[in-house]
């Protein structure tokens, strides 16, 4: 799961209402949204760095295509 948010009085603040239960532990990955002055390669990845879910779903689909279809075929 995803969720955007902000810093509001030093305390994380989500953007849409989260129901987990309580005392469920999470983990922040802070967003640099400054745009990189690195390698080209920094710049190519960054286009995908806020879209996760995104990522998730085509990575889904390739794994899913794989079981229903070779590789490689060797007959090309």
């Amino acid at each position: 799961m995803t969720f955007r948010g902000h810093i509001k009085n030093g305390v994380v603040v989500l953007d849409e209402d989260v129901s987990l239960p309580e005392g469920t532990e999470i983990i922040l990955n802070v967003m640099d949204l400054k745009p990189s002055h690195g390698p080209a390669e920094d710049v190519f990845w960054g286009l995908f760095s806020l879209s996760g879910d995104l990522m998730d779903h085509i990575v889904s689909d390739i794994m899913s295509d794989r079981t229903q279809r070779r590789f490689r075929d060797v007959n090309v």
